[in-house]
């Protein structure tokens, strides 16, 4: 399984960018994934969510794209504002993910 995941937007226009592959990820983790995507449904997602409630820079937007082994590739755009908690959850492991990734990286510069 593959999944990239970007974090834009917000107040300070943070931007955060992953890519992950399963193959390199510990078993405990991939199972927390595979949990989190079929909790959220992510596959039967639209892949643009809904227009926002509000006008705003404040809110951070996602998109993740999840390419897995058996060929289905899905795409979500989403925002803090719309998506549903058990898509967010996914969203934070997505997130400390990609956190931990961009901090491995600055060590290593």
């Amino acid at each position: 399984m593959r999944i990239e995941f970007a974090q834009y937007g917000g107040f300070a226009g943070v931007e955060l960018k992953s890519l992950f592959n399963s193959a390199s990820m510990h078993s405990n983790e991939v199972q927390t994934l595979r949990s989190l995507l079929d909790s959220a449904k992510f596959f039967d997602l639209p892949s643009q969510a809904p227009p926002s409630p509000r006008n705003g820079a404040d809110y951070l937007e996602y998109k993740i794209i999840v390419d897995l082994e058996d060929g289905r590739i899905h795409s979500v755009t989403t925002n803090d504002l719309v998506m549903s908690s058990e898509l967010a959850r996914l969203v934070a492991f997505l997130r400390r993910k990609a956190n931990d990734a961009a901090m491995h990286e600055r060590k290593l510069e």
